[in-house]
């Protein structure tokens, strides 16, 4: 039996890597790009095409109405927003509901009882016929860019910054990330 992942994938490292993840452990896969007119939008749009052509999987693209940026990147919410429109338009009748997300964020939607309790609510809403799945959700990013590596993940599609600037621009979270990463390797 053959079975199905739908990926939250926002053209970064992590969703990128998740994608790899569920293709490589032989899913059916698809992959979901909400685009709610964030500061990244335009590139991340661009990011998600080219990963999605390269891997040869189904896009669906979600548009939704202006809502809040800030100045660091975090919006209060996010992650919980994007499941939900990832559960309504979810396009299996059972499967995995896919997120990147890991463990060395400051993010409280980046957590195992984030997990736990977005477990519960998709529970709710479909039987227990969705799960939600994070695969890094107990890495580092560290880790994630050691299994890209080994993996031949095409890091060179994905766009990471939360504010829509050149990366890193060393303000958003994910481009703090892409900042480790290029001191780990020595660039």
């Amino acid at each position: 039996m053959i079975s199905n992942a739908y990926i939250l994938l926002s053209g970064g490292i992590d969703s990128t890597a998740a994608l790899d993840f569920f293709i490589r452990n032989n899913y059916a896969t698809q992959c979901v790009f909400v685009n709610y007119k964030q500061l990244s939008s335009k590139n991340e749009l661009h990011a998600v095409e080219r990963i999605a052509t390269h891997y040869k999987v189904p896009l669906k693209v979600i548009e939704i109405g202006n809502l809040p940026s800030s100045a660091d990147g975090f919006i209060l919410g996010r992650n919980l927003f994007l499941v939900s429109i990832a559960l309504m338009s979810f396009p299996f009748k059972s499967g995995s509901l896919v997120m990147g997300i890991h463990s060395d964020t400051t993010y409280p939607d980046c957590t195992p009882g984030f997990v736990n309790k977005t477990q519960e609510m998709l529970n709710l809403y479909s039987k227990g016929a969705i799960n939600f799945r994070n695969p890094f959700i107990t890495w580092k990013k560290l880790d994630i860019w050691q299994y890209c590596i080994e993996n031949k993940v095409p890091t060179g599609l994905t766009y990471s910054c939360e504010l829509g600037k050149v990366q890193p621009c060393g303000i958003c979270l994910s481009c703090k990330d892409i900042q480790k990463i290029n001191a780990f390797e020595g660039k």
